[in-house]
């Protein structure tokens, strides 16, 4: 094994020791409605883990959807069990109905059905801007718009740093020079996933909880 290798297995050991303790109530969670579901809270989770955070956050988009769309389905078949003469043809309806429908719509489609309440419909449609169109069509304009367009750098001559360290003095001041933020795009977009993928999981999980303790109700 190479010693690449040997790091990244290393780095993996540590975010899971620095992560499992926060991550371990929602690993431990029992859902009803959304049992098939939890393969994909599971997977985001695994994510979380080991600080694949940009990874967690296209997951958790699928969620979103997910959640959203089996559950206005599921609306659609109360009072109707497998094996029901027409529970095929109802289901396969309501999946029409549903599954190839906008985000936005389904949202307010939800609020309609009182699936979700006000201040969930305001939550989810921010999140639907602020991560799963961003980060589902790679608009990086969007993912960054928190960040100041430009950013100032040093510009250096390496003939002028070899020769300053072939002679032991001091590396010469570089030219100050104003450069576009998302030349780093990549490095900014995975340092914006570290600090809120985990957030917005988690509020997507508490809606999930909300949904399902009023379709037990």
């Amino acid at each position: 094994m190479t010693e690449h290798y040997k790091t990244r297995i290393n780095n993996f050991s540590k975010n899971i020791a620095n992560n499992m303790a926060q991550l371990e109530p929602y690993y431990n969670y029992k859902f009803y409605l959304f049992c098939q579901q939890k393969i994909l809270v599971d997977e985001i989770l695994d994510c979380l883990l080991i600080g694949l955070n940009q990874a967690s956050i296209v997951l958790t988009n699928h969620l979103l959807e997910r959640m959203l769309k089996f559950s206005l389905i599921n609306s659609e078949m109360r009072g109707l069990h497998v094996g029901d003469s027409d529970f095929n043809s109802k289901y396969n309806e309501a999946e029409a109905k549903y599954d190839g429908e906008d985000l936005s719509k389904n949202i307010n489609t939800a609020f309609a059905k009182e699936i979700i309440n006000e201040e969930e419909k305001k939550e989810l449609l921010s999140l639907k801007d602020k991560f799963r169109n961003p980060y589902s069509h790679a608009n990086i304009t969007k993912i960054l718009k928190d960040i100041p367009q430009n950013t100032i750098g040093l510009m250096y001559s390496f003939s002028e740093v070899k020769d300053a360290l072939q002679k032991s003095e001091d590396i010469p001041q570089g030219q100050e020079i104003e450069i576009p933020t998302n030349i780093m795009a990549q490095y900014n977009q995975k340092d914006i996933a570290d600090d809120s993928a985990f957030e917005y999981f988690r509020k997507i999980f508490g809606v999930m909880c909300k949904i399902e303790e009023r379709n037990i109700e």
